[in-house]
């Protein structure tokens, strides 16, 4: 793959090359090479000259480019100290340049302002119901004093919701939030032993739940409304927690992963700068309760007036999920690249509102999307939970678009390390 050619037809010993000056010369060859990259160095009394000799069809100019800007920064750092070995000098402060990506743009808290100026648009639809703006906003108030006065929840506590896909569930983490309070959200289908964990390690005083949660003290998000408190307005800390989030414990016990306010705001504002979600939008809610996806579903959707469409089997029944698309116009939907396979299978027809289909939690496939890939637009994400939901986003144009993350989010760098952390250069194989 690879080939480095030092030719040195007479003998270099004792010579020494200070003050090099890098320079470029292009000239295009149709020579035959022994691999797909070769380096020809030719010393000179005062100089070097490298010859770059490669397929054009497997490395772009771009590759190149950026490898012997990398190559021209060692030797220069190398003739200045040569104490220093090859890995400390392309991981300094220059290499972080090769590689670092600022993406950084400002954003507003929406948590505690009014969720949007036209309050009698529909925020919720749930089976047969469906509740405004205006009326989300004095629920979630009421709720929240209650929560303040009545049950003596304090900023930054922890509070956990046991519910399934419903309006109590989505009444409930905006309460909580608004009383300055964080969330925690608790499948209801877990078994008892993890509640436990979760209930012990969160450190619940209070389980906004429809049943009662083991043996901690609950209340039904119902009773919480009907206090008859006013609205309430806490002052939050953008860098107090919005909520605690538990991965699935896949490879032992379950880790939880704290999510400030101003991760969140941040998140909510790249999600909505990149998708441009608006107020005739409707956003289904199907995510697995606990799964950081259902995060995406709920807060951006809020910040723009957009409608929520709750799905109460969720993803899980896929037939339910395409009929409830159909019947209500849904225009987005972010699901696992299981559920967007499913989508790719059916009558396109029936999907004909979607605007976006967005993929994250999982390796997209191909065949996931070979028939979903020009009749909509179709995204891969990633990021794990620690990110605050994702981390990157790719559009996917044509099927060779499939395999990549895409690029980073507003407010988020992406670095490609080797296996002792420092940094690598563009096209350079490594970790996130």
């Amino acid at each position: 793959e690879f080939l480095f050619i030092y030719q040195d037809v007479t003998s270099s010993a004792g010579k020494q090359y200070k003050n090099f000056r890098v320079g470029e010369r292009i000239v295009p060859q149709k020579q035959a090479i022994l691999v797909p990259f070769q380096i020809d160095c030719f010393p000179g009394d005062k100089d070097l000259t490298f010859l770059f000799r490669y397929d054009s069809s497997r490395y772009p100019e771009s590759f190149v480019k950026t490898f012997t800007n990398a190559l021209a920064l060692v030797i220069d750092r190398v003739t200045h100290d040569s104490n220093m070995t090859v890995r400390e000098h392309i991981s300094g402060k220059h290499a972080e340049k090769l590689v670092k990506t600022d993406n950084i743009c400002s954003f507003e808290k929406k948590i505690n302002e009014p969720y949007v100026s036209a309050k009698d648009k529909i925020a919720i639809r749930f089976q047969d119901q469906q509740f405004t703006y205006q009326y989300l906003e004095e629920i979630t108030g009421k709720m929240a004093a209650a929560l303040i006065t009545d049950f003596q929840v304090k900023k930054g506590e922890i509070i956990g919701i046991h519910y399934r896909r419903s309006t109590e569930l989505v009444f409930s983490v905006l309460a909580v939030l608004r009383a300055g309070a964080a969330f925690t959200l608790i499948d209801v289908n877990l078994p008892d032993l993890r509640k436990k964990f979760i209930a012990k390690h969160a450190e619940f005083r209070l389980v906004i739940s429809a049943e009662p949660y083991l043996d901690v003290p609950s209340a039904s998000a119902e009773n919480i409304a009907l206090t008859g408190h006013s609205s309430v307005v806490v002052d939050r800390d953008p860098h107090l927690l919005a909520y605690l989030a538990y991965t699935s414990g896949s490879t032992g016990a379950p880790k939880g992963v704290m999510i400030s306010s101003n991760a969140l705001d941040s998140y909510v504002h790249s999600f909505n700068q990149y998708f441009e979600l608006s107020s005739e939008d409707r956003v289904i809610l199907q995510s697995a309760i606990g799964f950081d996806t259902l995060i995406e579903e709920l807060f951006p959707a809020i910040a723009n007036g957009a409608c929520i469409v709750i799905a109460e089997a969720g993803g899980s029944d896929i037939k339910k999920l395409i009929e409830l698309i159909e019947r209500e116009q849904v225009t987005v939907i972010s699901t696992t690249p299981l559920v967007v396979n499913e989508l790719n299978e059916a009558d396109s027809a029936r999907l004909g509102s979607l605007k976006k289909i967005i993929s994250g939690g999982d390796v997209l496939k191909r065949s996931y999307v070979d028939q979903l890939i020009g009749s909509f637009a179709v995204y891969n994400t990633y990021g794990p939970t620690e990110t605050t939901v994702c981390a990157t986003y790719q559009h996917i144009n044509t099927l060779d678009d499939v395999p990549f993350i895409g690029s980073p989010i507003a407010n988020t760098n992406i670095y490609i390390v080797d296996d002792a952390m420092c940094p690598l250069p563009p096209y350079v194989p490594g970790q996130i």
